[in-house]
């Protein structure tokens, strides 16, 4: 059976919990803090939780609720999920679900940003929704422990246990996408460029060597390299000097030296 409305606040579910955040048949959990990932987790100080947090894209953050749960009946339990508007945005959280019977404290999710645009997160902000079951009794030994945590117990748990495994932009993909174009493209580069300019001058030279050997025995003739072409011939002179060696080698005055 689903607990609705002021139910939620008369059985004492959620401490610290404000009637104007209940709709309907569930409770909108606010955010109390923000922890970053990655090198700024290190120098955390849950003394003073960050309130205000821009979530980049592919970035990730720990989000821990106002509300803490104090769920003592053994016949009641929780469902937590991502506030849909958050979900639309581009958001996902990884680790939302049920919370048992016998916990009390605050819960947090890893989420993680999705889009391409930079996600605000402010504390007071009504970030997750809470569902209350009341089912069955339990049977003996299926009714978990006790576990109580204050905000700050929380965060610790949180910064010992897992923030220090994850990069705070091990997700962002447009970087990932970058760093791999420019991989492949500097390693076909290196694989390609060599051989297109080996295979390149190979076909030129099996083809025009005939012609470039014609054109350099002409210029040399002429004085054409040794810059004395002034002092030697005329202009006409150098001219005839160039077309003898070409029609000798069979080469026409309407055919470039270097064509098929």
């Amino acid at each position: 059976m689903l607990i609705t409305g002021t139910q939620i606040t008369d059985q004492a579910l959620l401490a610290n919990a404000d009637p104007k955040n209940i709709r309907g048949g569930c409770y909108y959990l606010r955010i109390h803090s923000i922890i970053p990932t990655g090198e700024e987790a290190k120098t955390y100080d849950p003394s003073k939780p960050t309130t205000f947090y821009t979530l980049e894209p592919g970035g990730l953050a720990w989000v821990i609720s106002e509300e803490k749960f104090q769920i003592e009946d053994a016949r009641v339990t929780a469902l937590v999920t991502l506030r849909s508007g958050f979900t639309k945005q581009g958001m996902l959280a990884l680790d939302v679900g049920l919370v048992d019977a016998n916990f009390f404290g605050p819960i947090g999710s890893l989420v993680i940003n999705f889009s391409k645009k930079p996600i605000r997160l402010k504390a007071g902000d009504e970030f997750f929704r809470v569902l209350f079951f009341q089912h069955g009794e339990a049977k003996d030994g299926q009714v978990p422990k006790l576990t109580s945590f204050t905000h700050s117990e929380y965060v610790e748990k949180i910064l010992t246990d897992m923030v220090g495994g994850f990069s705070g932009t091990f997700l962002q993909t447009a970087e990932m996408e970058k760093r791999i174009r420019e991989d492949l493209k500097n390693d076909i580069t290196n694989r390609l460029e060599p051989d297109l300019l080996d295979k390149f001058a190979s076909r030129f030279f099996q083809k025009n060597w005939l012609k470039l050997i014609g054109l350099l025995a002409a210029a040399v003739l002429s004085g054409y390299f040794f810059g004395v072409t002034d002092y030697l011939h005329s202009k006409e002179q150098i001219n005839e000097l160039i077309q003898n060696q070409l029609e000798a080698l069979g080469i026409h005055e309407s055919t470039s030296p270097v064509s098929e």
